[in-house]
């Protein structure tokens, strides 16, 4: 069992690849629960986060990583920045710092 899993792909820069994801979230509940598993059902995102703003899903999705056992992210993402971004701010709000 792996836990909670985090996946993420492209939502807003298209989602022709929503049938790849629903079936990628199915595979990946038989390992954990998947904290994304709207990402597959185009009818979810539309009720979900299509209503959220910009900020409100980044701080959404910051909890879900901090909450993550296993980050599972598509090359094809549609922002990588993003990516990038939700990341390095998990980082830096997690890994502890050392001082000399």
């Amino acid at each position: 069992q792996m836990g909670k899993i985090y996946f993420c792909g492209s939502i807003r820069g298209g989602r022709e690849l929503a049938s790849t994801y629903e079936t990628l979230i199915k595979q990946l509940q038989v390992h954990g629960r998947v904290l994304t598993e709207h990402l597959g059902d185009d009818n979810e995102i539309q009720s979900r986060d299509r209503v959220l703003s910009d900020r409100a899903i980044h701080d959404r999705d910051l909890q879900w990583i901090r909450e993550a056992d296993v980050v599972v992210a598509m090359h094809d993402y549609s922002d990588p920045v993003e990516l990038r971004d939700l990341l390095k701010d998990f980082i830096f709000q997690n890994v502890p710092r050392h001082t000399s």
